[in-house]
C-alpha cells in the first residue's frame, strides 16, 4: 500500500506544482509544462539516484517548487502561488481521479470524502487567499482540467502496471482504501516552505 501511495504522490506533487507555476506565469501551455516534467525527471535521476524512481521524482518535484517559490518576491504572489499549488493537488484528487474512475464504473466517493476531510484546513486557507485576490477557483479548474486528466491517466496506468492489475482494479484500491487519504495531505506532501507560506504568511505587499 505504501508503494502505491508513493506513486500517486509523485504524480500529484508535479500536478500541484505545475499548476501553481502555470498560474504564476500566465498559464503556460501543456508543452511547456511537459518540458518541466522532463526537467524534474532528469533532476531525479541525477541528484537522487540512490532513491527509488518514484521517491526520486517526489524529491525532485519538491525541490522544483522551493526554487520557484524562492524566485517570487511579493508575499501576495507567493500566497497565490501556494494556493494554486494546493488547488492543483486538491482538484486532481477530488475531481479528475473521481471522474476517471467513474467512467470505468468505479465509485471512489469514500476516498474523495476522506481526502476533503484531511485537507479541510488547507482548503479553507486557500479559499481565503483566493477571495482576497479576487480569484475564482472554478476558473482555475478550467485551466488545469485538461492536463490533470492526462496525468491521472498516466498515474492510474502506473499503479495498474506496478501491481499487475486492471485499471478498474486500480480504481477499486481507492474505493476500498479511503485511508489512503490520510497520507495524501498537503501538510505531508508539499514542501515545508510551501506549506508554511500557505498557512502562516499574510499578504503584506
Amino acid at each position: 500500500m505504501k508503494d502505491i501511495i508513493k506513486i500517486v504522490v509523485a504524480i500529484m506533487v508535479f500536478i500541484a506544482l505545475g499548476y501553481g507555476v502555470d498560474e504564476y506565469r500566465n498559464h503556460k501551455n501543456i508543452a511547456v509544462m511537459e518540458s518541466e516534467w522532463e526537467q524534474i525527471q532528469s533532476t531525479a535521476k541525477e541528484n537522487y539516484s540512490d532513491s527509488t524512481p518514484v521517491e526520486a521524482i517526489y524529491k525532485a518535484s519538491k525541490e522544483f517548487a522551493e526554487d520557484e517559490l524562492e524566485n517570487i518576491k511579493s508575499n501576495r504572489e507567493k500566497l497565490h502561488f501556494v494556493a494554486n499549488s494546493f488547488f492543483g493537488f486538491y482538484f486532481i484528487n477530488t475531481r479528475s481521479r473521481n471522474n476517471y474512475c467513474e467512467n470505468l464504473g468505479v465509485d471512489i466517493t469514500p476516498y474523495v470524502n476522506a481526502f476533503a476531510h484531511y485537507n479541510k484546513s488547507e482548503y479553507q486557507r486557500a479559499i481565503t487567499i483566493y477571495a482576497q485576490a479576487g480569484t475564482d477557483k472554478e476558473q482555475q479548474w478550467s485551466y488545469i482540467k485538461p492536463y490533470s486528466i492526462k496525468m491521472v491517466e498516466q498515474d492510474m496506468q502506473e499503479i495498474a502496471d506496478t501491481n499487475q492489475i486492471t485499471l478498474e482494479e486500480a480504481c477499486k484500491l481507492f474505493a476500498d482504501n479511503p485511508e489512503f487519504a490520510s497520507e495524501m495531505t498537503f501538510a505531508k506532501r508539499a514542501s515545508a516552505v510551501t506549506y508554511q507560506v500557505l498557512m502562516d504568511t499574510e499578504p503584506t505587499n
